[in-house]
């Protein structure tokens, strides 16, 4: 028994791991499909062990498998033995996880039935099998494949096709569709009725043929190979189907395989007698196939033993296909079994008659079959005698000689077996100490390991620590950097709006491009603190309508005369209307660092900015007509400290622009596009989503109408000097201190009375903005004064705060709109947010 059979047995007898129908009747199929003869010794053999043990569930798994392989395809001896064990196994009570033993010992009995003509029964156990297999598609499939050969035997094409139909419908792997094609083919023979039908069988069979691995499975092409010899035959072309089975029957001796009793018998079984004879006298009658073919009967080598058992093979192929000369074959083969050839050989004798009953019982002549039979049961004890005599003689002669060597054998045996429990005792000894070494090297190993990974884990510790400082540091050096520029641009934005007030007509021109640069310096530092929060993750899109427009124009103000002192031409396309729906701040940090990367590079020529519609959108692209970019560095330009061979000693840059870019882009969920010609210039383009038509855009609000007294806390002169003129212009009444000392005594002497809004810096010489704010609120009646609190400092520790204490945040620089939208969220009724 091998391996895997075994496993099986076990697992249906013990029930101790769910067995696997689907794999093991594929496994079986299969095996039938590569060598059937050997599965039929196979599963004759599981059959047997599981009898003796008394494993009823193996008993019916391989039983019912059994009857299936031998009962449509040849005779054999102990057949109707098997059907009776498997036949009364059946009746007995079985448990549920038995369904698969059960069906496979059902539609063996099916099988074996129909072939016997039982068809009563047959249709009892159909019913029976379907019931049981009913909750797995495999089973289902096997039972109406069972059925579909029952019709057949019945000679009822349609009805086995219908039930084919059933069995496809069901979960079927490569094996049962291959069983399925070959029993498809066998009704369409039944069914033809004219030549055209016939070549349609032929076609089938050769097609199936075509469509599988015919090396691997010789079994199966060979009932292929029937079938198309059959349809052949009965097209009046029976030397062509004969030459079709002989080298089919060829291919299978190459591999040890004797194909033509069985398949001698399957033609017979269909009607094709003439075939089957054809078949039987043109076949080497030692089964070497590979011998010259013979042409007829009296070809046949007149040996004894060869002639018996073709002629065996010929009653058989006569009685199955119910020819009249079958009986009179049978009574010459009747003489041959009484002769002197027989009679000197048990072996042969014991063939004939079994072969003689199974030819009677085909001709339903069950009284001499009995006969036969009880010949056949003589003639097998007649055989076990003398092979049991012969086996006896062969002991006792090796009885006898064994006896003397056993003496002489006996006392060397004893010095040997000294001798070896020495040797024994002493390599066990040298295992022992050799095992010990090597556990103490692996032991050696292993705590050398161990110190390397230790002394590797604390060195990426240190590693990463230095890596989480230096970049603590340059996250500290750019928030400081950005708080030293919000100073003097801050002042400049507030003296340009006091300018704006004043009568000077003739510092008009100077004026505008004063606020405009004020305007551009602060935008610029806005999208720094969003760098530096994207940075550390702690930034969040407003998404918003932003005028393309208006945007490019700032693009054109802030690099023309860049590109100009490079003899540059710089074009903006200034795509009036046009409305993106993004974030204004990260927006303008990717054109402004495109259009500065594509001068950069850009020797000479032009730089041409442009926004158009387009059906997914809005295409932003600048173009340039620089030194391009090489393909195997267009994924490298997007990386931090990346820069360009080309101009590397002449452009001065970190080679971060094209970073922020992308990572901008990430956080929006745009796609950057490149196109890039080295020598000619690249293209950048970024697809943006375009901004509904009907999408309002809310109105900057004002301040309220009435006159506010405003407290002004700010420890630089300019910045709080402009501020108190900017809102006084505006009609308010202002209070400005340098200090929160200041601020403390003018409320202890009683020279302030309770303001309407608190506008305070965060650093103020040493003092905090918020405690001074904490401080102000805590004057009986002022608890819920507005307070706005400025600052350039990128800490998220001062945002936390200010919002626990319910102070509206704002970072400079803060131009005059910002200002005012921010005194207005922070007087109305509802809270605001941070500016």
């Amino acid at each position: 028994m091998t391996a895997l059979t075994c496993l099986h047995g076990l697992a249906l007898a013990a029930s101790e791991a769910p067995f696997d129908a689907a794999a093991w009747f594929s496994e079986r199929r299969a095996a039938a499909y590569q060598d059937l003869p050997r599965e039929i010794a196979t599963t004759r053999t599981q059959f047997q062990q599981a009898q003796r043990a008394g494993d009823r569930t193996a008993m019916k798994l391989w039983g019912g498998w059994y009857l299936k392989l031998t009962a449509s395809r040849v005779l054999v001896a102990d057949l109707k033995s098997v059907y009776d064990a498997v036949a009364a196994d059946v009746t007995l009570p079985s448990e549920p996880k038995d369904n698969a033993a059960q069906v496979s010992a059902l539609t063996g009995l099916v099988r074996y039935e129909t072939a016997n003509r039982d068809l009563a029964k047959a249709a009892e156990h159909a019913a029976q099998a379907l019931r049981l297999a009913d909750s797995s598609p495999v089973l289902v499939a096997e039972a109406h494949l069972s059925l579909a050969v029952a019709r057949l035997e019945e000679a009822q094409s349609s009805a086995a096709t219908a039930e084919l139909v059933q069995a496809k419908e069901r979960s079927m792997d490569e094996m049962q569709l291959i069983e399925t094609r070959i029993l498809e083919t066998h009704a369409a023979l039944y069914a033809a009725a004219s030549t055209d039908e016939l070549r349609r069988v032929t076609d089938m069979a050769r097609e199936a043929q075509a469509d599988m691995n015919a090396r691997r499975l010789p079994w199966a092409a060979m009932a292929f190979v029937e079938w198309e010899a059959n349809a052949l035959a009965r097209a009046g072309r029976r030397d062509e189907g004969l030459q079709r089975l002989l080298e089919q029957q060829r291919a299978l001796a190459r591999d040890g395989m004797d194909a033509t009793p069985l398949v001698a018998y399957r033609v017979a079984r269909a009607s094709e007698l003439a075939l089957a004879l054809a078949l039987a006298y043109r076949s080497s009658p030692k089964g070497s196939l590979c011998a010259p073919e013979v042409r007829g009967p009296l070809g046949v080598p007149d040996i004894a033993g060869a002639r018996i058992s073709m002629e065996r093979l010929v009653v058989l192929c006569r009685a199955a296909a119910r020819d009249p000369q079958a009986i009179p074959a049978i009574r010459a083969l009747e003489v041959h079994a009484k002769g002197p050839i027989a009679t000197g050989s048990a072996a042969i004798e014991e063939s004939l008659w079994s072969s003689i009953a199974s030819a009677y019982a085909l001709v339903g002549d069950f009284e001499d079959a009995h006969r036969a039979a009880l010949q056949y049961r003589r003639a097998s004890l007649r055989r076990v005698g003398e092979a049991n005599e012969v086996a006896r003689a062969e002991i006792e002669s090796r009885y006898q000689v064994t006896e003397q060597r056993r003496e002489n054998e006996e006392l060397r045996s004893r010095q040997a077996i000294e001798e070896q429990r020495r040797l024994f005792m002493g390599a066990g000894l040298g295992i022992l100490a050799v095992a010990l070494l090597i556990v103490a090297v692996l032991l050696r190993i292993q705590t050398q390991q161990r110190r390397r990974l230790a002394l590797t884990s604390a060195e990426l510790a240190q590693a990463n620590d230095r890596l989480t400082s230096l970049n603590a540091s340059r996250s500290r050096m750019l928030a400081a950097a950005c708080h030293d520029l919000r100073q003097p641009a801050h002042a400049i934005g507030l003296l340009s709006e006091v300018l704006a007030h004043a009568d000077a007509p003739s510092a008009g021109g100077s004026l505008q491009e004063l606020r405009r640069a004020g305007a551009v310096l602060a935008d610029m530092l806005d999208v720094l603190i969003d760098m530096t929060q994207l940075e550390s993750d702690r930034y969040e899109p407003r998404i918003a309508p932003v005028p393309m427009g208006e945007l490019l124009l700032e693009v054109q103000a802030q690099f023309t005369r860049v590109a100009e002192r490079k003899g540059l031409m710089l074009q903006v396309d200034a795509a009036e209307n046009l409305w993106a729906l993004t974030d204004r701040h990260l927006l303008r940090r990717m054109l402004f660092n495109l259009t500065s990367n594509a001068i950069k590079y850009t020797q000479r020529g032009r730089v041409f900015v442009r926004c158009q519609a387009t059906p997914d959108g809005l295409r932003v692209e600048i173009e340039d007509t620089g030194v391009g970019i090489p393909p195997e560095k267009r994924q490298d330009i997007f990386s931090e400290f990346v820069r360009l061979d080309a101009l590397r000693e002449s452009e001065q840059g970190l080679g971060i622009g094209l970073s922020v870019v992308a990572r901008a882009a990430r956080l929006l969920g745009l796609s950057i596009q490149l196109e890039s010609t080295v020598g000619q210039g690249s293209t950048f383009s970024v697809l943006l989503p375009r901004a509904p038509d009907d999408l309002a855009v809310e109105p900057a609000p004002e301040l309220p109408s009435r006159s506010l007294h405003i407290v002004v806390m700010e420890d630089d002169g300019a910045i709080r000097g402009a501020m108190c003129k900017l809102l006084a212009a505006a009609g308010h009444t202002l209070h400005d201190y340098a200090s929160p000392s200041a601020l403390q005594a003018a409320i202890d002497a009683g020279e302030l009375p309770q303001p309407d809004l608190v506008i305070s810096d965060l650093h103020l010489a040493g003092a905090n903005g918020l405690d001074a704010i904490g401080r102000l609120r805590e004057q009986p009646g002022w608890q819920h004064t507005p307070a706005i609190l400025l600052t350039g400092d990128l800490a998220g520790r001062a945002a936390s705060r200010a919002a626990e204490m319910g102070v509206l945040l704002a970072y400079k620089p803060l131009p005059k709109r910002r200002l005012f939208e921010t005194i207005a969220r922070a007087t109305a009724p509802a809270e605001g947010s941070a500016a």
